[in-house]
């Protein structure tokens, strides 16, 4: 119970979230304009930059929504460096999303472009209780790729977090949120290295605040 928050609270910087959508009516984004709500997004959202749950609340949330093609994030990731290029150390990107594939070295290149402009990345370690390595017949998206800080997560009981030395940092992997349905507000908690990587893109963001 002994802690101290900034009262800057992530305000100026830019936090995006590469996801699938927020709620607009949900009480942590009353002032956002929009895009489609899922859950999972939502959640990631509340807990990097929500006016309630956040970590950063006074940060502007950005929502990326993309379906589960690659070319989708390659879209994402062009938007954000064209957006934010020329506005250095402002931005943090969380993205929440992760399975296994061939390693894909236009990804890696767009990756490159985004941190030497001077942005953060962000990415889940994964669920699969396994440990990361660099197989480049079976990569790990996104966290195995250089220049991506890829979070784990913590608890008493997080047995399904990633692990490795390709994971660079753990947080919090449970969480709470409220969702609006139909008026009426109701608690939701759910685990997992997509909620520990916002969460520390959050914190990340108040401090460069």
């Amino acid at each position: 119970n002994n802690y101290y928050y900034p009262s800057s609270a992530g305000k100026g910087i830019n936090i995006y979230i590469i996801d699938s959508g927020i709620k607009l009516d949900h009480s942590d984004f009353d002032t956002y304009e929009g895009t489609n709500y899922n859950q999972h997004g939502m959640m990631a959202a509340s807990v990097s930059g929500g006016k309630i749950f956040g970590a950063a609340k006074k940060a502007n949330i950005h929502m990326i929504s993309v379906d589960n093609f690659y070319s989708s994030i390659y879209v994402a990731l062009d938007y954000i460096k064209n957006k934010e290029e020329k506005n250095p150390h402002k931005t943090v990107i969380s993205i929440s999303l992760g399975s296994y594939h061939e390693y894909d070295f236009i990804f890696q290149y767009k990756i490159n472009e985004l941190t030497n402009a001077g942005i953060i990345i962000f990415a889940s370690a994964g669920n699969e209780n396994s440990k990361l390595i660099k197989d480049y017949q079976n990569f790990y998206y996104f966290g195995d790729y250089d220049n991506v800080i890829t979070v784990g997560a913590t608890a008493k009981t997080s047995e399904f977090t990633n692990f490795g030395e390709y994971v660079d940092i753990y947080g919090p992997g449970y969480v709470l949120t409220e969702f609006l349905v139909n008026g009426s507000v109701y608690s939701y908690r759910n685990y997992g290295t997509s909620f520990a990587s916002p969460l520390i893109a959050g914190v990340i963001a108040t401090i460069m605040s």
